[in-house]
Order: C-alpha cells, then sequence, then structure tokens
C-alpha cells in the first residue's frame, strides 16, 4: 500500500494514510475504524480484496483516525488535539480526508465507504451533513454497531478499560491478551492490527498509545441518534448493516428494515470485530452487497450476477431490446 501523510490546513492536524489503487476498476472503498483501533484492522480485508478476483480488483482507501496508532505519534507536538474526539470534530477530520481522496489520489474514484463501531457512526453522519461527494459514493457498509447497544454497553465498556492493563512485556503479549479476553480470535490479523496500536516507553514496555478512558466525555454523543440517522440517508446511497447478531436491532433499524431502507446480513461464529475474525466472509459479504446495487461499477469477471447479465442481453437482443 502506499503511505501517505496528510496535514489539515484548517487545523494543522496530520494524518496517516494508506492507498491501494484498483485494478481495471473505478471502485475505491474506504474504510473507518473504530474506536481504540486503527487502520490496520482492515489489513485482511485488504488480502481478501486482491485475492477475491483475478482480474477485476477495487481500490482500499484506509487512515489511522484522529489520535490513534500513527496519527496520534504524527501529532505529538499537541497532546490535546490527540484527544479532541468529538463527533464533530470526527466528522470534520472524515470530510478534509474523502477530499483528499477525490482532489489529490484518485478524481474518478467510485466510492463505497465501510465503518466499524465508531467509524460507522462517524460516516453516518457525515453522508447527512455533507452532500458535496454523495454523487460519487454509492454504498455505506456499517459494522456491528447499533444505537442502542452501543449506548447501553457504555459502562461496560469503562469497566473493561479500568481493568485493561497499563502496560505489557511485548507486542505478542498484546496480542494474546485480546484472543484470552475474546476481544479478536484471528492472530493472522492482529499481528498486522496490535503493533500500531502499541509503542515502547522508556522503560523498555509496550502501552497503549491512546488512553480511550480520557474520551468518555465524547462516547455518548458518538452513538446519538445514530439508528435515525442511518435510515434517513438518502436512497441514492445503497445500505448495509452487517452484525455479529441479529437480536441488536433496536426500534428504529426494526422499522428502517420492514421498510426496505437498508439491507441486513448476520455474520455468525464472530465477535465485534467482523473483519478481522472472518475477513474472507466480511469481503465476500461486502463485494455481493456492491455488486448487487451498482454492477456497472464494480462485478466480478466470474460473477453469477455476470452470467444472469449476459443471458439477459442476449433474450434482449432476441427481442430487439436495450441491452442492459
Amino acid at each position: 500500500m502506499i503511505e501517505k501523510t496528510y496535514t489539515s490546513p484548517d487545523t494543522n492536524y496530520t494524518f496517516q494514510t494508506y492507498y491501494s489503487p484498483p485494478k481495471h476498476s473505478t471502485l475505491v472503498f474506504v474504510a473507518h475504524h473504530g474506536a481504540g483501533s486503527s487502520s490496520q484492522s482492515f489489513r485482511l480485508f485488504q488480502q481478501s480484496l486482491e485475492s477475491s478476483d483475478p482480474i477485476v480488483i477495487p481500490g482500499l482507501f484506509l487512515f489511522d483516525m484522529r489520535g490513534h496508532a500513527n496519527t496520534n505519534l504524527l501529532n505529538q507536538s499537541n497532546v490535546d488535539s490527540n484527544y479532541n474526539l468529538s463527533i464533530n470534530q470526527l466528522i470534520d477530520d472524515f470530510a478534509f480526508l474523502i477530499e483528499i481522496l477525490f482532489k489529490k489520489i484518485n478524481k474518478d474514484a467510485k466510492v463505497c465507504l465501510i465503518g466499524h463501531s465508531l467509524g460507522g457512526s462517524v460516516l453516518t453522519k457525515y453522508l447527512l451533513r455533507n452532500s458535496v461527494y454523495n454523487s460519487h459514493i454509492s454504498g455505506l457498509v456499517v459494522v456491528d454497531i447499533v444505537e442502542e447497544l452501543a449506548i447501553s454497553s457504555l459502562p461496560v465498556m469503562e469497566s473493561y478499560l479500568c481493568r485493561l492493563p497499563s502496560s505489557f512485556d511485548s507486542v505478542d503479549s498484546v496480542i494474546q491478551y485480546y484472543i484470552d479476553h475474546g476481544q479478536i480470535s484471528n492472530r493472522n490479523s492482529l499481528n498486522f492490527s496490535i503493533p500500531p496500536l502499541v509503542k515502547q516507553n522508556a522503560t523498555g514496555a509496550f502501552e497503549f498509545v491512546i488512553d480511550l478512558k480520557r474520551t468518555k466525555p465524547y462516547w455518548f454523543e458518538w452513538f446519538k441518534d445514530l439508528s435515525r440517522d442511518f435510515i434517513s440517508i438518502p436512497n441514492s446511497i445503497a445500505k448495509l448493516l452487517i452484525l455479529a447478531n441479529n437480536n441488536y436491532l433496536d426500534k428504529h433499524l426494526i422499522i428502517g428494515q420492514m421498510q426496505g431502507k437498508f439491507q441486513l446480513v448476520v455474520l455468525n461464529n464472530t465477535g465485534h470485530f467482523i473483519q478481522e475474525d472472518i475477513p474472507h466472509n466480511f469481503t465476500q459479504t461486502i463485494l455481493d452487497f456492491v455488486e448487487r446495487n451498482d454492477y456497472e461499477v464494480y462485478h466480478r469477471s466470474n460473477s453469477s450476477l455476470s452470467t444472469n447479465a449476459i443471458m439477459l442481453n442476449k433474450f434482449n437482443e432476441i427481442w430487439k431490446s436495450k441491452q442492459l
């Protein structure tokens, strides 16, 4: 992946980004990770994209959000800026980064947004408040976040963070902690996603780059009105909600699903970090979603949808109808 940093002229804050260009396609996925995670949470998603088709490979744009991983380390001269994680600031940050994508990286990109946990909330609220690039954004995938459950789980999150060790002997011990406590089960993914989350201190121990306990003042606003906002996004943008449990839906989402406002996929036998635990299933679910909703922008060379389209075109030729 192409690694590059970009500094916002409005805030003088610098972001670490990663970009993998598409091949034989205009589709670019833009993924926003959640609180306490990093862009590398989507590394196995990238690998699955590259192996999903021998010819057509979508692009991928990743970044470490404010206060996290390498973005945190790039802004050590102003530590307070690393903890300004209000939802409005996170939306502004994403607005800056998506503008970078379209103006400096790939002006012809057709984008599908993917947001895990807090990232899903940021992307949802961004789409409601910023419409300048909506014609270039065809889809939104929100991963394992539901407003009602997220807000009711905030005390559990605080309790978990208070029990979290302040330091570890090695990166491997951090990985083992995540496995032992049921956070993520896929060690292969953890080998990518954990190293950016920690740094070595003066004593040689490893500690987390960001102290999530300091972000507590923002937790409620991160998720407030998320379900209502999600189903309020214009129908011109296809929406997919991927959950690890179908018991998570709250009232707004149940009504929205009944009204056909979004597609719901439940991927069982996984934890909260679906993209890390079962990356292949996660990738195929998203590619199916994009292909079904925007076939002209992306379809696999060996897709069953492609076969169906060829068949329909032959019938159209017979009946002298307009081709698909």
